[in-house]
């Protein structure tokens, strides 16, 4: 009587039921099955392309900030204590995501000093808005010549000129400039960026669910990878933290971030 095949064993996926805390990450999923499309920051940009407004692949690769993105990645692979393991087995789509959400988590760093140039902004706030529309009238009317002209052509010599002329005329009109002046004021008075370490610690939070949910890395690794970045990319913000980068059995120390863990603990 023949013998019956076992079944192999299935391979071991993490689950974000495995770590305290709340999966950011699966929750952006959720909120991007319905959202709409617009300017988002460029890691759901990036995650999420259906969310992206609706212009071309052509003008979206020449608007993302692709030098920054090389920057980070550069970073990550010439420091001496990263050496790149941040991004050891992610793919390109993964690695793109991952220096989105860093550019993002910068931004918000430079968003702490937000208030301070506010302030002497909104004492000059009318002079620069109407300065600010005057120039995008201008450049407005260029285009419209610039595209008009092209058209007149044959379209071998200026259809390319003109389509193009015509997509920046589109993505200048989207632009928005506070109806009011006065909204410089409240957000001035209003916008409460938070400290760097507010600001540090949701990053972290951010970057572990990143890892551990769309790249399916352990978690202890991934709270190294976390703490890693921080060191090496954020240090004209926030102090380093403490992390044990492998498995000591000498001291008997567990692979990991105690700080990163207590985060995403936290949140």
């Amino acid at each position: 009587m023949p013998q019956a095949k076992a079944t192999p064993a299935k391979r071991k996926i993490n689950r974000p039921s495995n770590v305290a805390g709340h999966d950011l990450l699966a929750e952006l999923d959720r909120w991007a099955k319905t959202a709409e499309k617009g300017w988002h920051p460029w890691f759901v940009l990036m995650r999420y392309p259906r969310l992206r407004q609706d212009i071309d692949p052509i003008t979206f690769r020449s608007i993302t900030p692709w030098d920054s993105f090389r920057k980070i990645r550069t970073a990550l692979k010439k420091d001496g204590h990263c050496n790149g393991r941040p991004l050891q087995g992610l793919t390109l789509t993964q690695r793109n995501q991952l220096t989105a959400l860093i550019y993002d988590i910068h931004a918000e760093f430079d968003a702490c000093d937000y208030r301070k140039k506010v302030s002497p902004l909104a004492k000059e706030k009318d002079s620069r808005c109407r300065n600010l529309r005057r120039r995008i009238k201008n450049v407005q009317k260029q285009l419209t010549d610039l595209h008009i002209f092209a058209q007149s052509l044959h379209r071998w010599i200026g259809g390319d000129v003109a389509a193009k002329a015509l997509r920046c005329r589109m993505i200048l009109d989207e632009c928005r400039i506070p109806a009011s002046p006065q909204s410089i004021d409240v957000l001035s008075k209003g916008f409460d960026p938070g400290s760097c370490s507010s600001v540090a610690e949701f990053g972290m939070v951010r970057l572990f669910w990143f890892f551990f949910h769309a790249c399916r890395i352990p978690k202890r690794e991934a709270e190294v990878r976390v703490a890693l970045i921080r060191n090496a990319l954020w240090a004209p913000w926030i102090s380093p933290v403490t992390l044990v980068p492998h498995h000591d059995a000498v001291k008997t120390e567990s692979m990991g971030c105690s700080a990163v863990r207590l985060a995403v603990a936290r949140h």
